[in-house]
């Protein structure tokens, strides 16, 4: 049982490493050189990272109507909720 312990420990220890030292491998585009080959590799990571940032934004406009769909139902539904508790109560204070 301690050799579990000791396990889980490692792993928990890796993790945390794991998420301490991925921000500084960030993807970052950097030209190395002044030739064509260079340039265009260059070139295609700025691509890359434009066409992952437009993508984001998508997903969060995405996110954001969907939140706001979710808001009307909830209020809708609290709307009903309230009908049905004075259906209820009239229905009590009839016996």
């Amino acid at each position: 049982m301690k050799n579990l312990g000791n396990r889980v420990n490692l792993f928990v220890c890796l993790i945390a490493a794991f998420l301490i030292i991925s921000p500084s491998y960030a993807h970052r585009c950097i030209l190395e050189g002044n030739n064509a080959a260079d340039i265009s590799r260059y070139n295609s990571c700025k691509a890359d990272l434009n066409i992952g940032s437009i993508h984001a934004e998508s997903s969060s406009t995405v996110i954001e109507n969907e939140l706001e769909r979710l808001r009307v139902e909830n209020t809708l539904l609290k709307a009903k909720l309230d009908q049905m508790r004075r259906q209820l109560l009239s229905i009590l204070s009839d016996f």
